[in-house]
């Protein structure tokens, strides 16, 4: 049984809030930035994206309207990430912004490196979850309890998520669609993030700008994940088989032919307004003939016109389509013309021909040795598993179903220091 401190944890905060009257809008978020910058943290007023950052960012969230601010960490961990929110909350709360019912505190604790393969991981995060669900709502507003808020409606766990063999399988039980995909993601304990992310949220807490209260949140968040995951060991939680992921195979090579350059003649029905004007670029006056019916004198706008030069520029000279098209049809003395690129065929046994044959050769022979390490690792894997399976303690359940439904017995369950007990159990009598 494998124990994460929770110090190993990566994590990361958004927090919506009210800006102050004073402080609207696209300059009051710029005001903000600023002032955080001036307090030590990097920040920048973003437009609206959900990106992940190296640095602080502030941007709107529609659930708050376009006036407020939702501040968002970059990738935080231990006791520098806890003192990094310290700073932005001192910024937080003498730039004057406030939280309402509408605001919330979102955290997202990394998956991706950790658990990327461990389909049982997330089911006892859920199961987790799900249980102590009515006593966490006990630590919240109650605009943040039950189904109170449509921005994070109760996860589910059931026989569909136990039974579930893949993480997407496990995630679409457990938040499910209400209207469309994208609302999936509006659940107390969010699985969506993971795709998007790499992260499982916690989205049940509401707006604060206290320091104190984000970190203990945030600490028993991270005791959540971190007993998931010893938890799924200790229980042997291995699911069904699932191979290792087949490498990407390379790229086929890919040949340019070459290419020369010959004359088309635009075909007279061709010569419409709307074709001069899209590929004039390309097409040029290819050839100028005396005019036939007026022996030793032009075509009808010869001053404008020169052998090889664009139809565009002809145009541009104060030549007129019609005039054009015109002489084209009714003389024949003047030739529109596509300099079209032809391909120009390798010659079978020539040097260029070889070459080709040999990068294709060597391109298949790459992918047939690929194939074939990746079935000998599909083997081993699946030997290892077995043997895995076949060694772990023979429970039907993991602990956290024996485990009492109260304050204390999720306290206990997730190994809170003394500190975080007092800090809950308080929290609990003060909100009910």
């Amino acid at each position: 049984m494998t124990e994460i401190p929770i110090t190993e944890l990566t994590f990361g905060v958004e927090l919506e809030v009210i800006m102050p009257a004073a402080s609207l809008g696209h300059r009051g978020r710029n005001d903000l930035a600023e002032r955080m910058l001036a307090a030590g943290i990097e920040c920048a007023h973003e437009s609206y994206n959900h990106r992940t950052r190296p640095h602080w960012k502030i941007v709107t969230d529609g659930s708050i309207g376009s006036d407020n601010a939702e501040v968002v960490s970059p990738i935080l961990r231990g006791e520098d990430g806890f003192e990094q929110i310290r700073k932005v909350c001192r910024a937080l709360d003498a730039h004057g912004c406030q939280v309402d019912r509408t605001t919330g505190l979102h955290v997202h604790v990394g998956a991706r490196d950790r658990f990327s393969e461990q389909v049982g991981f997330f089911k006892e995060l859920v199961r987790t979850y799900v249980k102590f669900e009515p006593v966490i709502d006990q630590l919240m507003a109650r605009s943040r309890r039950a189904q109170n808020s449509r921005w994070c409606r109760p996860p589910v766990y059931n026989d569909a998520v136990e039974r579930a063999t893949t993480i997407d399988r496990v995630m679409r039980q457990a938040n499910p669609a209400r209207s469309d995909e994208s609302d999936r993601r509006y659940s107390k304990l969010n699985l969506y993030a993971y795709g998007v992310h790499g992260t499982v949220e916690f989205r049940q807490h509401q707006g604060t700008t206290n320091a104190q209260k984000i970190e203990n949140w945030v600490k028993l968040c991270l005791r959540m994940v971190a007993h998931a995951a010893r938890n799924t060991e200790m229980a042997g939680s291995h699911g069904e088989f699932v191979p290792p992921t087949m490498p990407l195979r390379p790229t086929p090579p890919r040949f340019t032919d070459s290419t020369e350059a010959r004359p088309v003649i635009v075909p007279h029905s061709e010569l419409t307004q709307h074709n001069l004007r899209h590929f004039g670029r390309n097409w040029t006056i290819g050839r100028i003939g005396p005019n036939p019916r007026r022996s030793g004198a032009g075509l009808r706008n010869w001053p404008y016109y020169e052998l090889g030069i664009t139809i565009r520029e002809y145009l541009a000279r104060g030549g007129s389509w019609d005039r054009l098209r015109y002489d084209v049809g009714h003389y024949g003395a003047i030739d529109v013309v596509n300099m079209r690129q032809v391909p120009v065929p390798v010659v079978p046994g020539s040097d260029e021909a070889n070459r080709r044959e040999g990068l294709t050769r060597e391109w298949r022979e790459t992918v047939a040795r690929m194939e074939a390490e990746h079935a000998t690792a599909v083997e081993a894997a699946r030997r290892a598993w077995e043997a895995a399976r076949g060694a772990a303690p023979t429970v039907s359940r993991p602990p956290t179903d024996s485990a009492p439904a109260t304050l204390e017995g999720l306290l206990t369950l997730v190994n809170a220091v003394e500190s975080e007990r007092a800090y809950f159990v308080e929290r609990q009598m003060e909100l009910n």
